[in-house]
């Protein structure tokens, strides 16, 4: 179900009907609100579509007040607030991310991304080659982040 709701978020953002994209995902944490893994899914559907990120930051939080050692939240965040050119909030979120799980190709990547925004570009090329190592199609999970690369 998730996958398929996740396709049907980023189908409709991408034909820009954003209020549709987001009513989805709200529907699909309605099943079970209060568990963190519905909760970070959540926010990782509308992170990865760049659509209501203000709600997807409520679910980040949500989910991370539920299970705080959550590298998996602490990840889904961080890609949140990089969409939102918050780069040491999106860095300091990776980087907690990857204290809980050392291989993780997205919040490596994500890393690189924030380093590079924050004028960092040797250390923040150095993650994006690390994660993309681990991870040949890491890039694409950052299609909607308009500093990818």
């Amino acid at each position: 179900m998730e996958a398929a709701t996740q396709t049907m978020v980023a189908g409709l953002a991408a034909a820009g009907d954003t209020d549709a994209a987001v009513a989805i995902a709200q529907a699909f944490i309605a099943s079970n609100p209060e568990h963190p893994d519905m909760l970070n899914a959540g926010c990782w559907m509308l992170a990865l579509a760049g659509v209501g990120l203000a709600q997807a930051e409520t679910w980040c939080d949500a989910g991370l007040a539920a299970q705080p050692l959550s590298g998996a939240i602490a990840d889904s965040r961080g890609r949140l607030r990089l969409q939102q050119g918050r780069h040491e909030q999106a860095l300091a979120d990776f980087d907690y991310a990857l204290s809980r799980e050392a291989v993780m190709s997205p919040a490596r990547y994500g890393r690189g991304l924030a380093l590079i925004s924050l004028g960092r570009e040797a250390e923040g090329r150095d993650d994006l080659a690390l994660a993309q190592g681990q991870s040949p199609s890491v890039a694409r999970l950052f299609r909607t982040y308009a500093g990818a690369r």
